[in-house]
This record gives structure tokens, sequence and C-alpha cells, in this order.
């Protein structure tokens, strides 16, 4: 990574610390304006094995609509898309749809694994085999299994539907407030409420901020 300066190295400091869990989101909500800035597109960091269409990737690596990205046993992988960032799980395959424009990411399927997520102003879908959210302008962690789907909305609003295009619900939430756990076909409920697991609002801090936001939980009064 180039080193800009002062304010760069800044930034990556708060971020570890962010990761790390050692600067809570009201900190951050009244940290100096600058520090916050658009991440390159790309592969933000990374750490094993991730590969971008079939081919080994390492930081700085292209990714966009139309292109595929899998993480192994040991990697994780973090990715700027526009005013989108993903954080990939290991053991993970996700595809994002082409788009006529190349750069905004509208839709993605989570094939296998499980994969954070947080969109700018608009309609996005997030598919599964087991399902397709319709999501705006929201976080979410999807966890996408062979006959189930666990979907955490962290803040946003977004509508649910089987794959094969039955409605199910929709939800508004603003930190962690209606997880779902989404069944492939099956004599039970289709969907069900789940607890909130495996992601955490420094994660959802640290993606916002590399597109220049802040969680809209991150606010007065906060508490991790």
């Amino acid at each position: 990574m180039i080193d800009t300066g002062p304010s760069d190295r800044r930034r990556r400091m708060v971020l570890r610390l962010i990761a790390a869990g050692l600067i809570g989101a009201d900190t951050l909500a009244r940290a100096p304006r600058g520090w916050a800035q658009q991440a390159a597109d790309g592969v933000n960091r990374l750490i094993g094995t991730v590969s971008v269409n079939g081919r080994a990737a390492d930081v700085g690596t292209p990714v966009g609509p139309g292109d595929s990205v899998t993480t192994g046993p040991d990697g994780h992988a973090v990715i700027v898309i526009g005013d989108n960032a993903f954080l990939f799980r290991n053991d993970s395959e996700v595809e994002f749809e082409p788009e006529p424009d190349n750069v905004a990411v509208r839709a993605l399927t989570v094939v296998s694994g499980a994969i954070l997520s947080v969109f700018g102003p608009g309609d996005n879908t997030i598919r599964t085999p087991v399902a397709s959210i319709g999501i705006r302008g929201t976080g979410a962690y999807v966890d996408s299994r062979a006959n189930q789907t666990y979907v955490c909305i962290c803040y946003g609003e977004a509508d649910f539907r089987s794959a094969e295009g039955q409605v199910l619900d929709s939800v508004q939430t603003f930190h962690h407030d209606a997880p779902k756990r989404i069944h492939a076909e099956t004599t039970g409920a289709r969907i069900e409420p789940a607890p909130v697991i495996d992601h955490t609002d420094a994660e959802l801090i640290l993606l916002e901020s590399l597109v220049g936001r802040v969680p809209p939980f991150a606010g007065e009064g906060y508490r991790r």
C-alpha cells in the first residue's frame, strides 16, 4: 500500500484499532473529519488463500461486477467496489453479477460461505441457493448453506423471498434487530427468527470507513 503521508498513516492506525475492538463507534463519531476516506476499488486486504476469477489474488487485485471471489479454508478478504464494501469469511464463494456500467454492484450471489456487506444508497439484491434478499442502503451479514440461509440486516430495509419467489417477510432495522434463518422448502416454517451470530459492530465500522461512511447506530451514547 502506498503511504501518502501522516493522514494516511493515522487513518490506517485507527482502522486497525477499530478492527481490534479498541476504539468504539462513539469515539469514531467524534473523530476529525477527513480520516475516513474512500479506499481504492478491489482487494483492500486479505489473509490466506483468496482467488478472483480462479486466479490467486493479492492486495490491489481489481474486483468488479461480473467477477467471482473465492476464499480457501484459511482465507479472508476485504473488498471495495464503488460505494460498497465486503468482508469475506473463509470457505466462501461469491459471484458479483455483471452490470452495464461495470462500476456499481447491484446484485451478488453467495454461492456458499459467509459475507458481511455494506451498501451505499439504492436497491441491491443478495441471492443464495435458498433465498433472495432485496435490500436498500443497508449493512447485511449472510451465511449461505445448502439448505439454509442466515441473514442479519444489521441496519436498513430488506424484503425476503424464497428462491422460488415466494414473499416471506420484510424488515426495517437499526441495530441487528431482526436476524432470520430461511430454510429450503420443508413442511415447517420457511423463515424464523434467529440470534445475532458471527459478525461484529467493529467489522461494520471498518467496512463503512473504507467507503467514507459511519454506520447509523454509531452515534451519541452508542456502546459495543
